[in-house]
């Protein structure tokens, strides 16, 4: 086995809004011969392979190099890795339930279309929504599901108003811990991102990455925002991913 000498590293640390940090190791591979680059790539790897073993979260997708099957000790340029291959029904719950209670945090109701869960709907990359059975729903490579807004036309731009009066209310008095000038804040977040932020602690989702997306290539029929751009939540798998 080829040695892989130490190098000098830096540490990134990016604060977030929820109290949490997000670290992040760069190194310094300059100097390095090319075979030492390639060995460090499959060596990473086959921790991250382990550590997610232990946590009961088994790789399902690995492609080496853009091919399938190919073994990581042959790995010479990219390795990327899907942890977890279906999703179940409760967990698209817990996505259901945050949101709900983001929106009902966030804003003040009036119609109550926004917060009603029948007006949203799950969309699936591959194609119609499948039936949520007990083997869940793949997803692979590319895969995604996206909770989108239906019938509320004005979701994007609610989502936004959250998010720019949850940074103003930073300047504002708070008296006995509550915002005089309108509903709870949700800690400088839009509610998409507050719900995804929420779900995204389960357990259920340490394969899943759960965020917001924002597209004007299939916005929501009617969309008021000025961009045209929707809002959305959506999951997608965790990828373990290493390049050289």
């Amino acid at each position: 086995m080829i040695g892989v000498v130490p190098v000098p590293t830096t540490e990134t640390v990016v604060a977030r809004g929820d109290g949490s940090a997000r670290g992040v190791i760069t190194k310094d591979v300059t100097n390095w011969a090319r075979n030492q680059v390639i060995e460090l790539m499959r060596s990473d790897t086959a921790l991250e392979v382990a550590n997610q073993i232990r946590l009961e979260n088994p790789p399902t997708i690995a492609v080496i190099d853009k091919s399938r099957g190919k073994p990581l000790r042959e790995a010479v340029r990219t390795v990327d890795i899907t942890f977890g291959s279906a999703i179940k029904a409760r967990a698209l719950a817990i996505v259901e339930a945050e949101l709900a209670r983001a929106i009902k945090r966030g804003t003040t109701q009036r119609s109550g279309r926004l917060s009603n869960l029948s007006n949203w709907r799950w969309f699936y990359s591959r194609g119609p929504m499948p039936t949520v059975g007990g083997s869940g729903i793949p997803l692979g490579p590319g895969d995604y599901l996206a909770l989108r807004p239906e019938n509320v036309p004005y979701a994007t731009v609610v989502n936004a108003y959250v998010e720019r009066g949850a940074r103003i209310t930073l300047k504002r008095k708070v008296r006995g811990g509550k915002d005089a000038h309108g509903p709870p804040k949700l800690d400088k977040f839009g509610f998409l991102e507050y719900a995804a932020r929420r779900a995204q602690r389960h357990p259920l989702f340490a394969p899943y990455y759960v965020s917001v997306r924002y597209t004007d290539a299939r916005p929501v029929a009617g969309e008021v925002s000025k961009r045209k751009r929707s809002a959305y939540l959506i999951i997608t798998p965790r990828l373990g991913r290493r390049r050289r």
